[in-house]
């Protein structure tokens, strides 16, 4: 069930000048790794996808951590690409944080050997951000995803730890202080809660000094947590005046950033255009803590989804099944072919449309009615642009956002997998 009628473009759109490049699935040619080293978390939020959608891990072992390595970095073997990625958020790293240390090491020994860039991206909590770990984090010089839900209200509400207290309090202290520190560094992602209005939870978030944003609707199996129509209409309303605020700004201080808005707009001038949601089993896998590939983090633990191990490398038959079902282009998906927004959307995330669609009432329809919105405010935007101040759109040319990509890309070009 939608909300909204996705079959409608907003005046001034025209879906069919949005053309993706065709897809193009070769054999793979990996350059971004999601490994899973904490296997959990240490908080008990009342909305975690993970917990729902996958079964329980346990800790990665540094030898299988180290046999990752070496997959993503074959001794001896020619580099042909020179930038790669490595992220780490599946369940709360900080809980291993002896691999975390020796992730920078092998960062640093790879970069110095291979003559390669290798960028780390990791989403924390923050609830294990202390003196000791906190300066840390800082010096690596990592892109850092902090979760965090905005007020004290809705954030304690939601994100508490196993005894049901709220983590308000340590969580503001510790993205206060990276904030400070590393500005450039940080995003903060921010999952809107039913009941919780999206410009309280933008305005919070903005007052502690954050640049960077990824509002993201809650996704469970639980009708009690799905969005209302009230909700659905409140975040309407927000990405409007988002995109008013955006157009007004000027000479003022900038906006805040918000991924998916900005990702919208891009695609709306023709960058990072793809048939697909992101590279995940193309040029993208997750690696679990046994060491088994999937194609990213949110797979991991599905063995229906599993494509290989980091001891023997990736099952080719495999791959190709997944992209042909769970991976496959936004042009072969039913819900897809009459939306509108579906060249700026590119489809589902694989593993969200896997683990919570299809049927009635299902979280994958109410995310698209939040993009579906969030699309809208982006034509509006681009529209008024053009009329009043075309100079202003080369600030959404790639390269200013790609810390939000799956797979970094720091060249302003048109993006296939």
């Amino acid at each position: 069930m939608s909300y909204t009628d996705r079959t409608k473009p907003p005046p001034g759109f025209d879906p069919e000048g949005i053309e993706p490049p065709p897809l193009k699935d070769g054999p793979a040619s990996i350059k971004g790794m999601a490994v899973d080293i904490s296997g959990g978390c240490n908080l008990d939020c009342l909305y975690c996808q993970e917990t729902a959608a996958l079964p329980r891990r346990r800790p990665m072992a540094p030898d299988t951590f180290e046999a990752a390595w070496r997959f993503l970095f074959p001794p001896g073997q020619k580099r042909v690409r020179k930038e790669f990625s490595i992220h780490l958020g599946s369940g709360e790293p900080f809980l291993n944080f002896p691999l975390l240390k020796r992730t920078a090491q092998l960062v640093e020994e790879t970069q110095n050997r291979e003559n390669v860039k290798i960028g780390v991206y990791i989403t924390t909590n923050a609830t294990l951000l202390d003196e000791t770990t906190t300066p840390w984090l800082i010096d690596s010089g990592w892109n850092i995803k902090v979760s965090f839900d905005g007020p004290p209200a809705v954030h304690d509400k939601w994100r508490v730890s196993p005894g049901g207290k709220g983590t308000y309090t340590q969580v503001e202290k510790a993205l206060t202080r990276l904030v400070e520190k590393i500005p450039d560094r940080v995003t903060v992602v921010t999952v809107l809660c039913p009941g919780a209005d999206p410009a309280d939870v933008f305005r919070a978030i903005e007052a502690l000094g954050v640049g960077r944003m990824e509002m993201v609707p809650v996704a469970h199996f639980k009708e009690s947590l799905h969005p209302s129509t009230e909700d659905i209409r409140n975040y309407r309303t927000f990405i409007m005046d988002y995109a008013a605020r955006v157009l007004e700004e000027g000479d003022r201080k900038p906006v805040p950033v918000l991924h998916r808005f900005n990702q919208c707009v891009m695609r709306l001038m023709g960058y990072q255009l793809g048939e697909v949601f992101c590279g995940a089993g193309r040029n993208y896998i997750g690696v679990g803590p046994e060491g088994d590939i999937y194609p990213c983090a949110r797979f991991i633990g599905q063995q229906e989804f599993r494509l290989g191990h980091v001891a023997t490398g990736l099952d080719m038959e495999a791959v190709y099944a997944f992209r042909k079902g769970a991976g496959c282009s936004f042009k072969e998906r039913d819900a897809c072919a009459a939306c509108w927004a579906a060249p700026l959307c590119a489809g589902p995330c694989f593993a969200f449309a896997e683990q919570f669609g299809p049927g009635d009432h299902n979280p994958v329809d109410f995310h698209c009615d939040y993009i579906t919105a969030t699309a809208e405010a982006a034509v509006f935007l681009v529209n008024r642009l053009r009329e009043t101040a075309p100079e202003r759109l080369l600030d959404f040319l790639p390269g200013m956002d790609d810390v939000f990509t799956n797979i970094p890309e720091k060249r302003a070009k048109k993006t296939s997998f």
